[in-house]
Order: C-alpha cells, then structure tokens, then sequence
C-alpha cells in the first residue's frame, strides 16, 4: 500500500503530516483539514454567485450604458397630449416608463387601459402618470416635475 498520497507537509514546521490532521503532532501547528478546505471553498462560492447576481441586478436597472434611466421633464410632460400613441411618448420622453397597471376587459382593444409611469427629475418621487386606452393617451398627471 502507498500511504504518500495521504500526506502532507506542515505549513508552519515542515513536518510530514496525514492530510486529515487537524492538529500537526510535531509542532502543535493547527492544520486545515480537505473538510475545511472544501467549506471554505464552497462559501467562496456562494459569495461569488451572490456578488455576480449583485452586478447582473444592477445592470439591468441601470441599463446597457450603465446611466439611470433617463427621467422626464416637466417641459416634455407638457408636449404630451391627448390621442398621442405609447410610441410617441417614449420618443418624447426617451424612455419607455414602467407598466404600473394593465386591465382589458375582452370587450374590445379600445377599452384596454395602461398606465405608466414615468420618474421625475425634480424632488425624490416626482413622477408622471400617462393613462393610455385603446393605445392613445386618454389622461395624464404629474407631480413635481421642473
């Protein structure tokens, strides 16, 4: 039998020492056992996964350039008007807005209703409120914008 392959040299004295020694029988030194290697390696691991999840949450809220969301502006709130398209919006404002609430009755796409939001560049929470119905504005609201 080859017993080598189940030893190892001491860190701190040198001395040959069995893998699973938690303790070296030379020095006194404490050893980390392959059982303790393979838990730290395994929460080495698991903080890898977490930092990267970290970073693909973050570039997903701050985009593919890296910047915030653009925000709107009290001057493009007032050039939306009513029987304007989603589509235009977004080319006014520069961004699509979240989804806030969807209803749709299956009575016909005119009575579908959205409506989106829209965060602001004034004051924390200033926000704008667009309310869409069959795909055209129908209603919009807006609270500290500059």
């Amino acid at each position: 039998m080859n017993y080598s392959n189940d030893l190892t040299t001491c860190k701190t004295c040198g001395g040959t020492i069995s893998k699973n020694a938690g303790v070296c029988p030379h020095c006194g030194a404490h050893e980390p056992t392959w059982s303790q290697n393979k838990k730290r390696a395994f929460l080495v691991c698991i903080f890898l996964i977490i930092f990267i999840s970290f970073v693909v949450i973050l570039i997903c809220v701050l985009g593919d350039n890296g910047a915030a969301p653009e925000k709107i502006t009290l001057s493009e709130f007032n050039r939306i008007q009513t029987g304007m398209s989603y589509s235009e919006v977004c080319e006014i404002i520069g961004s699509k807005g979240e989804l806030m609430s969807a209803v749709d009755l299956d009575i016909g796409y005119e009575y579908a209703t959205q409506i989106y939001t829209w965060w602001g560049n004034g004051y924390e929470g200033s926000n704008a409120n667009i309310t869409f119905q069959g795909g055209k504005v129908v209603a919009k609201a807006q609270i500290g914008l500059e």
